[in-house]
């Protein structure tokens, strides 16, 4: 018996949960299998998805920040036309499961949230350089808090949080909803919230680019607003 065709897709892990939900529907749905590539967006990892295109690692579908996407789409790698915006990712804030949850709905109970902490958990790159980088800043505190800032590469900034070594981490919700042993505070006022644009675009070493257009679609589709939700993501459709 001849298998059927898969299609392969690059993805940031920060959103396997929702994906992997949507590779699912889309195959149950008629469409053909999926298998999900996961890895960092970029960065010095092997694993990171700009390495691996720029390795020449054959794929069917991407997908990555939109400023990502489009200079890979500038070198011939995406096809051009199939880019398109998938979803947009927030920064939110969690905190130990045992402790309580800070006011953070307001600025001033962000910036007074920020002043009282101890120890303050961010991600390397994304999320951790908006916070150390420009909303610190912003909120008029970054000479009282960044000193309690520590950065992490290698690891979720929830997991840092769970096991005790901060009181507050800071990075994209989605990352943050899926961690035992913390509790999500909320997202980051909207005056101050930054979202990350995704996008996805089929690959120029696609074999079978009209499936891989499918699934970009399926992506965008009406669908996924529900699956994407609940993973703490704003989907393309509802935008």
């Amino acid at each position: 018996m001849t298998a059927g065709p898969v299609l392969r897709v690059l993805a940031p892990q920060a959103f396997s949960h929702a994906l992997d939900a949507l590779a699912k529907h889309f195959t149950d749905a008629g469409g053909p299998a999926v298998a999900m590539g996961y890895g960092p967006a970029t960065g010095s990892s092997e694993r990171a998805i700009t390495a691996r295109l720029d390795r020449g690692e054959v794929a069917d579908v991407v997908l990555l920040p939109t400023r990502l996407l489009e200079e890979r789409s500038r070198t011939g790698l995406v096809l051009t036309g199939t880019c398109a915006e998938v979803l947009r990712s927030g920064i939110g804030l969690c905190v130990h499961v045992e402790q309580p949850l800070p006011l953070i709905g307001t600025l001033e109970e962000l910036r007074l949230a920020l002043l009282r902490s101890r120890s303050v958990a961010l991600s390397q790159a994304g999320s951790g350089e908006y916070v150390a980088g420009q909303l610190l800043q912003r909120l008029g505190i970054d000479s009282d808090v960044l000193g309690r800032c520590q950065r992490f590469a290698h690891e979720p900034v929830a997991a840092v949080v769970a096991r005790g070594d901060a009181e507050l981490g800071f990075q994209q919700v989605c990352e943050l909803l899926p961690v035992p042993g913390i509790r999500f505070v909320g997202a980051l006022p909207e005056a101050v919230q930054h979202r990350t644009a995704v996008s996805a675009g089929v690959l120029a070493s696609s074999a079978q680019p009209g499936l891989a257009l499918s699934f970009v679609r399926h992506l965008r589709s009406q669908a996924s607003v529900p699956v994407l939700a609940a993973a703490g993501l704003d989907a393309a459709a509802d935008l």
